[in-house]
């Protein structure tokens, strides 16, 4: 025989309550009046029910008040009796129930633990078509909701009882964007709910889905969190609403209120525009030289950071002045992009441009001019193979700019193997600069002619180096 799940709708219309809900009853409130139940006997002729009371545990001396009423066949029935789960606790402590005619008609008794909050009671029918109803009264000092499942046996008693909150679940959020929401899931059965995904679930998209845990267990009188997850990719989707079912083992019934297992989940996303991160963090670093437009040559790198900054159409603006083809790489959430060629010194907004969205940073961007060398000043040195220490000036202009974009403070040696060489900036101004070449290991792998520096022999034995200016 399948089990009984109580209340049922007859029950709730019964006791003035609502349909399909546990039954909600204030601190010290009864049922107000008596529920019949079906009697399903087993081979032990006994019935079996067990009680589910929703909220905080309550102590072993305050269980809710449990009355049984007994009607034998031809009879208008016994006396309400109370069975009491602190002593009515086995066969030998049973509470007789008077069914009308017979003295007893039926024993009931409870079966401890407790765990829960939930209540085993075992009623043996000693009058064959015996018929029983159950009042249940909230003896705790707070509200409390009350299911019951009635079977032929005792474990068949335990049955889940699922509500799902909310009842609507919006996924919104816009391109290269993450959108999280949570399913809390309650039981108010007297068994184990078992939960294991949605049903149709999502459909195909450009955009990835998650659903955790793939199983969530929940105990009777507990609740548990299901998570749903969106990720969007780079293309808008319309906005669609999908109706869900929690897949579980509750038998139902379902569709009202206060056992549900029904979600409609709405999904969609928007275009999203780029954004920058909040200031000091837009870009780095904060100044440096234009790329050189006759050469092709990229000046200073700049890293812009933020999100929605990869999509179709990307374009990256100085002011007013087009850097899209300076774009070097780019995803998501950086962009890295040479400032573009433009007349300079200037202080610029950078503007981020994805599918017609712009985003402008609030910082300003100090554009400075190329650094120009025109010639060296002192370039001799005592040992041709080993040049540490020896100080040279350079001359030429828009020497004055950030450290980490002063090019003039470098030596590159293009055909040799990791040919780079950083010189020690010992003093500086905008036309002058005096450096010294540091301890450099192997010098003798730059020597030679490279295409941009020739090393000779003066006069007096002494090494000279021979720049090519445009090399620099």
């Amino acid at each position: 025989m399948n089990p009984m799940i109580y209340p049922t709708s007859d029950t709730a219309a019964l006791l003035g309550k609502p349909a399909f809900a546990p039954i909600s009853l204030a601190a010290g409130e009864d049922m107000a009046v008596f529920a019949p139940f079906e009697v399903l006997l087993g081979s032990d002729l006994a019935t079996h029910l067990r009680i589910a009371m929703s909220g905080p545990a309550v102590p072993a001396d305050t269980p809710p008040t449990i009355e049984l009423l007994a009607q034998e066949p031809n009879a208008l029935g016994g006396d309400p009796t109370r069975i009491d789960p602190r002593t009515a606790t086995s066969v030998g402590t049973a509470v007789a129930l008077s069914g009308g005619l017979s003295p007893v008609a039926a024993r009931a008794f409870f079966t401890p633990p407790y765990t829960d909050n939930v209540y085993l009671l075992t009623v043996l029918v000693d009058v064959p078509d015996t018929r029983l109803w159950l009042r249940i009264g909230n003896a705790t000092g707070i509200a409390r909701d009350f299911v019951w499942v009635v079977a032929d046996k005792a474990e068949k008693t335990r049955q889940p009882w699922m509500h799902v909150e909310p009842a609507a679940v919006a996924l919104q959020t816009v391109t290269n964007q993450t959108v999280r929401r949570e399913l809390r899931i309650a039981n108010r059965g007297t068994g184990d709910l078992v939960v294991d995904g949605l049903s149709p679930g999502f459909p195909d998209g450009p955009y990835e889905t998650a659903v955790t845990p793939e199983t969530l267990t929940i105990g009777p009188n507990s609740s548990g969190v299901l998570r749903l997850e969106l990720a969007a990719g780079t293309q808008a989707v319309a906005p669609l609403t999908i109706a869900q079912q929690v897949d579980c083992n509750d038998p139902g019934p379902f569709g009202a209120a206060g056992h549900n297992r029904e979600v409609a989940l709405s999904l969609g996303v928007e275009m999203g525009g780029p954004r920058f991160r909040p200031p000091p963090d837009e870009f780095s670093p904060k100044r440096g030289p234009h790329s050189n437009d006759e050469t092709g040559e990229p000046g200073c790198r700049v890293t812009l950071s933020g999100s929605n900054f990869d999509g179709p159409d990307l374009a990256v603006l100085f002011d007013e002045v087009d850097a899209s083809g300076w774009i070097m790489r780019h995803s998501p959430s950086e962009i890295e992009v040479a400032v573009p060629p433009m007349t300079a010194p200037r202080e610029v907004h950078i503007t981020v441009r994805v599918n017609g969205l712009a985003a402008v940073s609030e910082e300003e961007f100090a554009v400075v001019p190329q650094p120009v060398v025109e010639e060296f000043e002192g370039m001799r040195f005592a040992n041709m193979l080993d040049p540490s220490n020896t100080e040279f000036t350079i001359l030429g202009s828009n020497f004055v700019t950030d450290v980490e974009g002063r090019v003039g403070a470098a030596l590159s040696f293009p055909s040799v193997a990791d040919g780079f060489i950083r010189l020690d900036i010992l003093t500086f101004t905008n036309t002058r600069m005096r450096v010294k070449f540091p301890q450099v290991p192997n010098f003798h792998r730059f020597i030679g002619e490279t295409g941009f520096v020739v090393v000779t022999r003066s006069d007096d034995g002494r090494g000279e180096l021979e720049f090519f200016l445009e090399g620099l």
